[in-house]
């Protein structure tokens, strides 16, 4: 059995039956012929009609497999009396029906789940994402306890093919979503307001199923899911005991004021350079220098003073980068209005001109891109380096192993100004 499948199957013992469900409904997609990720679904599923075709399937594919041939004899065995229901908390169904459920359209009022239930109004696929994804804990209890009652819920499931159709009603463009996600044209904070607010049952399904696999780190994994490879033998780690990356937010940057997407990529790069860096570097986010434009970071440590400019655009579609500028490709390759590259490089040379004069000496400023999307990223020929998420442990222990140009003073006073930019 695939590794993937017994990581499930340990996932759906220990009670994280939703996991299993969404991790299985993956599976099965990319492995149609696999006789185990059906019969795996014939035991997990809670819907008999899903257990029952699920291992007619497996059963089609493996005329001679064990668990599907026995979950089906025991399925057609007429002596097997059925299941007894389990024992439902009426006090703590009363309630959850009675719950808000504040994820209607613009303009409507909340109305209680049970009222929407009972105009079949919420999808099962609805509920299974409150109790997952909810913020407030008495939706996620509410949405657990009436998936656990013998509610007759409406179904909206569909295969990430199905979801790429769907058509996108907002902003006028009826297009099919797979090709908006592909264009970048929506992101993923759209995606989530659609998966909770969109009027449509089928909407909301499809932009739940394209989440998941924009977002994969959301998913809660099993403790079985193997590790992500160590880094390679030849990466220096930063001094041990020393202590972490010193972090200044600016007055224009505070990650719960950013869009979701945004604040995610944020959220991973800082992780990452604290992890990278010791307490000799520090990380100034939202610099705005006297004459010019808001910068995403500094980077200031004993080589010099790195500008760098973060690029967390979402969306799937291949990017190149030529010399200093970016493309995208949609059906050829465009050059992009954004040109983020340049913009650092310019910063860059108008930092360490305008630190020269203030200070009276000359500061190394080199610039530097970030890049965080998951779309995949042509280089050629950069004029200045790029730092992508995956290397980005690498491309750190480069620079720490540069030799040093500021002391601790002359970064103290650099540092210094940094902060006065960043409360303007």
């Amino acid at each position: 059995m695939d590794e993937r499948l017994i990581a499930i199957v340990g996932a759906a013992r220990e009670g994280r039956t939703l996991w299993a469900l969404h991790a299985l409904r993956d599976y099965v997609q990319e492995h149609p012929g696999d006789a185990d990720g059906w019969a795996v679904l014939g035991q997990v599923a809670e819907d008999p009609r899903i257990r029952l075709s699920a291992l007619r399937r497996a059963a089609a594919i493996d005329p001679q497999h064990p668990v599907a041939r026995k979950a089906l004899a025991a399925w057609d065995a007429p002596e097997s009396p059925p299941p007894a229901s389990p024992r439902v908390d009426l006090a703590a169904m009363r309630q959850a029906r009675a719950t808000l459920w504040p994820f209607v359209p613009k303009g409507e009022p909340e109305r209680p789940l049970g009222a929407l239930i009972d105009a079949r109004r919420i999808t099962r696929q609805d509920l299974q994402w409150a109790a997952l994804e909810a913020r407030e804990a008495p939706i996620r209890e509410a949405a657990a306890t009436l998936l656990a009652g013998d509610h007759h819920l409406p179904h909206a499931e569909m295969s990430r093919e199905d979801a790429r159709l769907i058509s996108w009603p907002y902003r006028r463009s009826h297009r099919p979503l797979g090709r908006l996600v592909d264009e970048g044209a929506i992101t993923a904070k759209e995606l989530r307001n659609a998966a909770w607010h969109a009027e449509d049952p089928r909407l909301r399904e499809a932009a739940r199923v394209i989440l998941r696999k924009m977002e994969p780190e959301a998913t809660p994994l099993p403790p079985s899911e193997p590790s992500p490879p160590p880094e390679p033998p030849d990466t220096p780690p930063p001094p041990s005991g020393a202590r972490p990356l010193l972090i200044y937010h600016g007055a224009g940057h505070r990650e719960e004021q950013l869009p979701w997407d945004e604040r995610q990529a944020y959220i991973k790069l800082t992780r990452r350079l604290r992890h990278d860096f010791d307490s000799d570097w520090a990380l100034f986010l939202a610099v705005h220098p006297p004459q010019g434009k808001l910068l995403d970071g500094i980077l200031l440590g004993p080589p010099g003073l790195f500008v760098l400019a973060v690029e967390v655009a979402a969306g799937s579609a291949p990017r190149r980068y030529r010399g200093d500028a970016l493309y995208s490709w949609l059906v050829w390759w465009q050059r992009d209005r954004r040109q983020p590259l340049r913009e650092a490089l310019r910063a860059a040379e108008a930092i360490q001109e305008l630190l020269s004069r203030r200070l009276g000496y000359t500061i190394p400023a080199e610039a530097r891109l970030v890049w965080m999307p998951a779309a995949s990223l042509d280089i050629v020929e950069p004029t200045v380096p790029v730092w992508c998420f995956e290397t980005l442990t690498r491309d750190s222990a480069a620079l720490r192993t540069r030799p040093p140009h500021l002391t601790a003073e002359q970064r103290a006073e650099i540092a210094r100004l940094l902060r006065e930019w960043q409360r303007t």
